[in-house]
């Protein structure tokens, strides 16, 4: 218990005195841009932007000719408008170019998926040079691939195909990664439950008031740092020691600070209900709500609420293609990584380090969101030129990643470096591997896993993450299900829960969801207990007995229990026997046709409404009566105002 209170105990020390304040989170705002899954191009060959850097480079019409030959094009353009369009069609052809990939030696084929890996990383040639020490000179291999039509070089630019098109077909490091050592436990992954979680996950968002948790600022009194550190939280002992409240900065002298992480998002009751809806611990909790605010289903900020346009988009998506969005929404998470967890319990320390000649350029805050995305990256690109779909052992793979993944490609020229208790880089890089595969991918359903009988992960089965992430695939590949509403509901008359069977069609998990709230994911089931504040509710909203009947027999395609039937039944019949309406406003139409024509011509007005007495007479939020009498008069009605 003492290493998951490290940095609790670390902030016991953070005084007002030192620059230090407890904040409340940003309040909820609303989403301005659309998320890129809206945009997503589908997979295919981007023809014009690799024309159109063609042109841009002004490359000599010779040229261009040369490199069209070295495809196995005969070049027939006369303009470089012309000749850069053929160029750009021949380089990208999927047929030549895997043709050309599987012509390429053992060494050469690592070289050249070394550099689709590390192009997403500053300084890719550089690093090639210095960090591979492949058997050749390096302009030996570029020769080769030039030959082959898989680079285009010129003196100050390297193009890979991979930068405008996916690879054609599967490629991997030519190394044995094969899983030897015996298993004793397996957990496969089960991609359909992630979509069953992201119900559970708004289900728990539309019912309750989920609110986020406080953070620690720190702010500091002086030049540069005030600028500098925006968004960091240092150790208060690293505060103390260097008096950086009182001194200046010494410009010819390194300053290096222990920083700490971010506390997590959810904690308290909101935490534990999430935690129990999603049988998932806090870390699982806390990715599932950082990555739908990054695919913007959820709006950023407290309290937690839905944004409703982009929820209804998603949900509108074939279910293979959400989780292809998830994948790619996992890819711009940028406030949350995979180990901060262990940052949190002590195991992973990070130092951030300041000099005369660092750039001031960027803050903490963006340096860490940079880090974030450069590590997530690369890593997820060094997975997917692993062997997919077959068991790789944990100990080869960590054994090479340095060789493709080394520290110096994250931490040379950064401000922010992270290693274990003595600074070691490499241990760290480890720790990453061992959490992105035992955490998002495999809660992504991208991942099997086996273990030890100690708990250790021993081998991985990555399952079309390559396919995915090249964009090689648009849709992620579900088995073929048939799901039963007879056979696929069943009441516990113990517990007093709904019971639905996995994968349950989105559409009824989203009827129950209005009535009922999560209570867990079991190994084939998901838990419901059905809830008299949601039911009332759907009640004063004008959902009738007879509403609710019909929605369930569309969503399931069979007649609600008769327990479920009976627990409706009961609170129909209770609902509505007594109603008091002390210093309300009451909207009273001449008929129930106004009523309905109020409802279509005054976009506001159904969010102004409380509850309806019937089909003519309806409550409204006093705060709202006039603002709704001004909009019907804008809209040309003549309201009659009656009492105060």
């Amino acid at each position: 218990m003492k290493a998951k209170n490290w940095r609790t105990r670390r902030l016991s020390k953070a005084t007002p005195e030192l620059g230090y304040q407890e904040v409340n989170p940003p309040a909820t705002q609303s989403v301005t841009t659309p998320p890129s899954w809206v945009q997503l191009e589908a997979p295919g060959p981007n023809y014009a932007a690799l024309r159109e850097l063609i042109a841009a480079e002004q490359w000599p019409v010779a040229v261009i000719r040369d490199y069209i030959s070295a495809t196995g094009t005969k070049p027939y353009g006369r303009s470089r408008a012309a000749l850069a369009q053929q160029l750009a069609e021949s380089f990208l052809d999927a047929e030549r170019l895997q043709a050309a990939q599987q012509a390429l030696s053992a060494d050469t084929r690592e070289i050249y998926l070394a550099m689709l890996v590390s192009f997403s990383l500053p300084r890719p040639r550089e690093n090639l040079y210095v960090l591979h020490a492949p058997p050749r000179p390096m302009q030996e291999y570029y020769r080769e691939l030039e030959e082959a039509g898989l680079l285009l070089r010129r003196p100050d630019k390297l193009l890979l195909p991979n930068l405008y098109t996916a690879p054609p077909a599967p490629l991997h490091f030519p190394h044995d990664w094969e899983a030897t050592e015996p298993a004793a436990r397996r957990e496969v992954a089960a991609p359909q439950r992630v979509l069953t979680r992201i119900q559970q996950v708004l289900g728990l968002v539309r019912g309750g008031d989920v609110q986020l948790s406080t953070q620690y600022q720190y702010n500091a009194q002086i030049w540069p740092l005030n600028y500098l550190l925006r968004g960091g939280l240092p150790a208060p002992a690293s505060v103390v020691k260097l008096g950086m409240q009182r001194t200046a900065i010494n410009p010819n002298k390194p300053l290096v600070l222990k920083m700490l992480p971010p506390a997590p998002a959810l904690v308290g009751a909101s935490l534990d209900s999430w935690m129990a809806a999603l049988s998932l611990p806090q870390d699982g909790v806390e990715f599932f709500y950082h990555l739908l605010v990054a695919a913007r289903i959820l709006r950023p900020g407290s309290p937690v609420t839905l944004e409703p346009q982009y929820e209804r988009q998603f949900f509108s998506l074939a279910p293979g293609k959400q989780l292809a969005v998830l994948l790619h929404s996992f890819e711009e998470i940028l406030d949350w990584q995979v180990f901060w967890p262990r940052w949190r319990e002590g195991q992973v320390r990070a130092t951030w380090t300041y000099s005369g000649t660092s750039s001031m350029s960027i803050d903490y805050q963006q340096e860490l969101a940079g880090l974030i995305r450069i590590l997530r990256s690369a890593f997820l690109c060094f997975l997917a030129a692993l062997p997919q779909e077959r068991w790789l052992s944990v100990a080869k793979v960590a054994e090479m990643l340095t060789r493709y993944l080394p520290p110096e490609y994250f931490f040379d020229q950064g401000l922010l470096s992270y290693g274990d208790r003595r600074g070691n880089k490499e241990w760290f890089l480890q720790l990453y591997l061992h959490t992105l595969l035992r955490g998002p991918l495999h809660w992504l359903g991208l991942v099997d896993l086996e273990f030890a009988a100690d708990g250790a992960l021993l081998n991985f089965r990555l399952q079309h993450l390559q396919d995915l992430l090249w964009r090689r695939l648009e849709t992620f590949p579900l088995p073929e299900f048939t799901w039963s509403g007879e056979s696929g509901v069943q009441w516990d008359a113990q517990t007093k829960t709904l019971q639905l069977q996995l994968p349950a069609p989105p559409v009824l998990l989203g009827h129950v969801q209005r009535w009922a709230e999560p209570q867990g994911v079991g190994a084939e089931t998901l838990r419901y207990r059905p809830a008299e504040e949601r039911l009332h509710a759907l009640f004063e909203q004008g959902v009738t007995l007879a509403d609710l009947v019909a929605d369930w027999e569309a969503a399931a395609g069979a007649v609600p229990p008769s327990p479920l039937r009976a627990w409706w039944q009961q609170w129909w019949e209770r609902y509505g026997h007594v109603r008091l309406y002390p210093g309300q406003t009451i909207l009273v139409t001449e008929d129930k046709f106004a009523l309905q024509e109020l409802q279509a011509a005054l976009p506001k007005f159904q969010d102004a409404i409380l509850g309806m007495i019937n089909s003519r007479v309806v409550l409204l939020r006093s705060e709202r009566s006039a603002e709704i009498v001004g909009e019907m008069e804008e809209k040309g009605y003549l309201p009659k105002v009656l009492g105060g």
